[in-house]
C-alpha cells in the first residue's frame, strides 16, 4: 500500500485491515516470511491502538500518557489469546470490538486511578486527624511517621491494606492483586502488625 493510499484510508478502516490480515485463519505463519509479516502486523496494530488511546485519553479524568501505553499493552496481550481472537473474528465489526476493548481497559485504569486518589486522600485525612489530636510539632512528626511506615511496606501489602481501608472485601482485594484469599489475608494481617510495631 502506497503512502498516499494509506493516508486515504481512515483509521478505523486501517484497523480493520490489520485485524483481518492478522487474525485470518488460513494464513500460513509457520515460515520465517509469514512470521516476519505477522510481527510487522502486531507493530502496526500497536501504532493504531496508540493513536486511538490518545483520543480516549482526552475524555478520561485521570488518564495519563503512560496509562495509554499500559492500556494498549493490555489490549495487545488479550489479543494474543486464541479465545479473544475467536471473539474478535466472530464480531460483526472486529475493529469496533477492539476499540471497545481499548475503551474498557482505559476505563479500568481511570477507575483505578480515581480509587488510588481517594485512598491517598483517606490516608491524608487519617494522618491529618491523627496529627490534629496532638500539638503542631508532634502532628508533623506523626504524619511523617505514618507515611514512612506505609512506604516501608511491600507494594502489594500496601495496596491490599489500602484496599481494605477503602472498604473492599479481602476476596476482591486478593483477586485484584492476583493472590488467593488466604495469602491476601495473611499479608494484610502482617502489614497491620508491622504498622502497629512502628
Amino acid at each position: 500500500m502506497s503512502q498516499t493510499e494509506r493516508r486515504n484510508v481512515t483509521q478505523r478502516e486501517r484497523l480493520r485491515q490489520i485485524l483481518d490480515e492478522l487474525l485470518s485463519e488460513g494464513r500460513a505463519g509457520r515460515n520465517s516470511r509469514g512470521e516476519a509479516r505477522r510481527m510487522e502486523l502486531w507493530k502496526e496494530l500497536d501504532q493504531e491502538l496508540q493513536r486511538l488511546a490518545i483520543d480516549i485519553r482526552r475524555g478520561a479524568a485521570t488518564f495519563a500518557r503512560n496509562d495509554a501505553a499500559d492500556v494498549v499493552q493490555t489490549v495487545l496481550a488479550k489479543l494474543q489469546s486464541p479465545s479473544t481472537q475467536r471473539l474478535v473474528r466472530a464480531a460483526g465489526s472486529p475493529e469496533g470490538y477492539v476499540i471497545v476493548m481499548l475503551r474498557n481497559a482505559a476505563r479500568d485504569v481511570d477507575r483505578h486511578n480515581l480509587r488510588r486518589a481517594a485512598i491517598a486522600q483517606k490516608i491524608e485525612d487519617l494522618t491529618s486527624s491523627t496529627a490534629a489530636a496532638h500539638n503542631p510539632t508532634t502532628a508533623l512528626d506523626s504524619k511523617i511517621a505514618i507515611r514512612q511506615a506505609l512506604s516501608s511496606l511491600h507494594e502489594v501489602d500496601r495496596l491490599l491494606l489500602l484496599m481494605r481501608l477503602d472498604g473492599m472485601s479481602i476476596t476482591d482485594a486478593a483477586r485484584r492483586v492476583g493472590l488467593s484469599y488466604s495469602a491476601a489475608a495473611v499479608r494484610i494481617f502482617r502489614a497491620i502488625r508491622n504498622l502497629k510495631g512502628k
